[in-house]
C-alpha cells in the first residue's frame, strides 16, 4: 500500500527504508541485491544513504513504491499518493510509474480524483459516485504512452464523458 502521506520511515535511510518488510531469513546478499535493484529502479542510487527528510516530495514517493516493489506483492493499492505533489512532479511521477508497471507488470489500483491521471495511468477507469460504483470506463489507449496522448480528442472526450458523470 503506498498512501497520500509520506509513509516512510524518517529514522531509516533510503536504502533502510526500501529493505524494510523483508522475512528475516532472507539471505544478507539477496536483500543488499533485491535493495540495489530497487534503489536503481527510484532512480535513488545516490541518496541511498539519504533520510526521508533530505528528498524531495517526489523522491519519498518512489522510496515507497521501491519499498512495496522490492516485497514482491501481487497487487498494490496506490491511494492518492501523488496529491500533494506539484503539477509538473505529479507529471514526472506518472511517467515514472508507467515506466514501472511497463517492467514489473502488477496489478495496480489507485485511487485518485484527478480524471486525466486516471485515464492516463489506467486500463480502466472505475467511477465511484456516493461511495457507490457508477459506471466503469475502457480505457483504449495502447502502451507505452506518452504525455503527448493528453492532447489527444479521443482523450479529452473520455476526461469529458467521465466528468460530466461527476456533476
Amino acid at each position: 500500500m503506498i498512501f497520500q502521506n509520506h509513509a516512510v520511515f524518517p529514522w531509516m535511510t533510503v536504502e533502510e527504508n526500501i529493505g524494510f518488510g523483508f522475512p528475516e531469513t532472507l539471505d544478507k546478499g539477496l536483500k543488499q541485491n533485491i535493495i540495489l535493484e530497487h534503489l536503481k529502479l527510484a532512480g535513488l542510487e545516490e541518496k541511498r544513504t539519504a533520510y526521508p527528510g533530505q528528498l524531495s516530495d517526489g523522491q519519498i514517493q518512489r522510496v515507497a513504491l521501491a519499498r512495496t516493489l522490492a516485497n514482491n506483492p501481487e497487487v498494490i493499492l496506490m491511494d492518492e499518493p501523488y496529491s500533494s505533489l506539484d503539477a509538473y512532479t505529479r507529471e514526472q511521477m506518472q511517467s515514472w510509474l508507467l515506466n514501472v508497471w511497463s517492467t514489473h507488470k502488477k496489478t495496480i489500483i489507485f485511487v485518485t480524483h484527478n480524471i486525466e491521471e486516471a485515464i492516463f495511468l489506467a486500463d480502466r477507469v472505475l467511477l465511484l459516485k456516493n461511495r457507490t460504483f457508477e459506471k466503469e470506463f475502457i480505457v483504449p489507449f495502447d502502451r507505452p504512452r506518452g504525455g503527448e496522448i493528453k492532447f489527444a480528442n479521443e482523450f479529452n472526450q473520455l476526461k469529458h464523458d467521465i466528468h460530466g458523470l461527476l456533476v
